[in-house]
């Protein structure tokens, strides 16, 4: 029998939660089981052959490590043609612009409740006029496909990207102009595939990503300031972006604001802020830095991560974290913060329906509701570890109806990826006045 490692089952709840909105994945369970095992039979039975038990035995389905079938995976690799800069010029590839209705800009409803009172509907952030910055997002995984390839439909999942722009980069519009591309993503079969063949599929999704960059600076730029911010493979496209258009270029150094890398990891050598991932391009550490990245990934306090094999730090080095809500905090000492816990103050949580898990409620509700206070986060380092990372405590008093919301207790949310599927959403607030105090003006 075939053994699988319990770390390796972590890339299989991927497959459940790194979309915010999947049909699929969202009350059809058992067909989306069903189409992964299939997938993976397929990838698994030239190597040895597995029963349908013992694959479920083990929880394995999708997205297993890279080890497990290092030399024994015949798949596609993508023909790795560069994207044209000329496609960009297209506003239909785009998924949010400045000027226009779209998902960046719809209103959403967003209600706030105090303990004792009824929820309370509050208004919708309002885009900035004229800024001095620029935002360029860079969406998750939402290309649920249980075969390995790039996802170049745009329209199968333009409802699904749509809503998760909502729930992640529609705040940022009251601190700069956003502008968010439609890419040709990894789709999350990819993580079955040995990391030097996966990197082929993320090559295509970045050329994308590059081109509607490049496209943008041309084009759109006008010498405003960038902020970069991606989630989970958004966050690696944009670690990826930093380090061929930005690390070796002082001039495009001079032009970042900031980047917001959540929920994938980024190492730095142990107790520095420079150096590993980047070479001239620092973790934030000061309030107000201009140049420097925000990164982290996100789990229940008392929990944490089990290491990813495909995604380690050489000797020497520690994944990076960076607490959103300590770092432009005047007055606070180096070590608190660093590794101080402070309340967040506006956790944005979004309907239940597009949370996959991460949040409870009724699953026709599309209103979001803003937590104040309710949650705190310190960066904390596993002992004997390489492991740093975001560090979410409930704050919510005994009674409180909202402890119910996320639900702290749950496996889900205890095990694997944690509260990936809620990186940006606990540090909402903090994360959008990051982006505003580093306006020029």
């Amino acid at each position: 029998m075939l053994h699988i490692p319990s770390f390796q089952r972590e890339m299989y709840r991927k497959a459940n939660s790194a979309s915010f909105m999947q049909k699929q994945a969202q009350g059809n369970f058992s067909r989306n089981w069903a189409v992964l095992f299939n997938a993976v039979v397929k990838v698994v039975s030239p190597c040895e052959p597995i029963s349908r038990r013992g694959i479920k035995k083990y929880g394995i389905a999708l997205g297993l490590a890279a080890p497990l079938f290092s030399g024994c995976v015949s798949t596609h690799t993508p023909h790795n043609l560069k994207s044209a800069e000329a496609l960009y010029a297209d506003s239909a590839r785009w998924l949010c612009l400045p000027g226009r209705e779209d998902a960046c800009t719809s209103q959403r409803i967003i209600f706030e409740r105090v303990v004792g009172e009824q929820p309370r509907s509050i208004a919708d952030a309002a885009s900035i006029s004229d800024p001095g910055i620029d935002c360029f997002y860079v969406y998750p995984t939402v290309s649920m496909s249980p075969i390995p390839r790039n996802a170049d439909n745009f329209n199968d999942n333009r409802e699904n990207i749509e809503t998760v722009a909502k729930v992640q980069a529609a705040s940022f519009r009251s601190a700069c102009r956003m502008f968010a591309p439609y890419y040709r993503q990894a789709s999350i079969a990819t993580y079955i595939l040995p990391e030097r063949i996966r990197q082929s599929y993320v090559r295509v999704a970045l050329n994308d990503v590059e081109a509607a960059f490049d496209h943008y600076m041309t084009h759109n730029n006008g010498g405003r300031k960038i902020v970069l911010i991606g989630h989970s493979q958004g966050a690696e496209i944009v670690k990826r972006l930093l380090q061929e258009r930005f690390d070796t270029s002082p001039t495009m150094r001079g032009k970042l604001a900031l980047a917001i890398i959540a929920g994938a990891p980024v190492y730095v050598p142990t107790g520095g802020t420079k150096g590993g991932t980047f070479a001239n391009i620092p973790t934030c550490s000061s309030p107000g830095e201009m140049g420097c990245y925000v990164t982290y990934k996100s789990y229940i306090e008392g929990t944490h991560p089990e290491p990813e094999r495909r995604m380690v730090g050489r000797p020497g080095e520690e994944e990076a974290c960076v607490n959103p809500a300590t770092l432009d905090i005047p007055g606070l000492s180096p070590e608190g913060r660093s590794n101080g816990r402070r309340n967040l103050g506006g956790t944005l949580l979004p309907p239940p329906a597009w949370s996959l898990g991460g949040v409870k409620g009724d699953k026709k509700m599309r209103s979001f509701e803003r937590v104040h206070d309710g949650y705190s986060a310190a960066c904390y380092s596993e002992p004997g570890t390489t492991l740093r990372y975001l560090s979410i405590r409930e704050e919510l008093a005994d009674g409180d109806q909202r402890r119910a919301r996320v639900p702290f207790d749950s496996r889900e949310l205890r095990n694997g990826l944690g509260l990936h599927v809620l990186d940006m959403q606990f540090p909402s607030e903090e994360l959008v006045s990051l982006v505003r105090a580093r306006q020029p003006w």
